[in-house]
């Protein structure tokens, strides 16, 4: 499988439709108004801990939903283009 291949190529070839939850469907609107956000301002604009945050992050970069840039000296969160 080569590194082009999209998480729905892979969803698609399981054979398994990806719902996302709601706190999933929350980060991606914020995400969405901002434009871009700190993984700190992220987890208090949704009252999360960051262990919490963290782990809902690395699940929706893994299915191209969001993707970190660096922006100066500052990481930020943004959806994937």
């Amino acid at each position: 499988m080569c590194e082009k291949e999209s998480w729905d190529t892979l969803k698609s070839m399981s054979g398994k439709e990806v719902v996302l939850t709601k706190l999933q469907k929350d980060i991606l609107a914020v995400l969405e108004k901002t434009k871009g956000i700190e993984l700190e301002s992220l987890a208090e604009k949704l009252g999360l801990q960051l262990s919490e945050l963290q782990r809902e992050i690395a699940t929706l970069r893994h299915m191209e939903k969001l993707k970190a840039a660096m922006e100066g000296d500052k990481k930020v969160f943004r959806l994937w283009e």
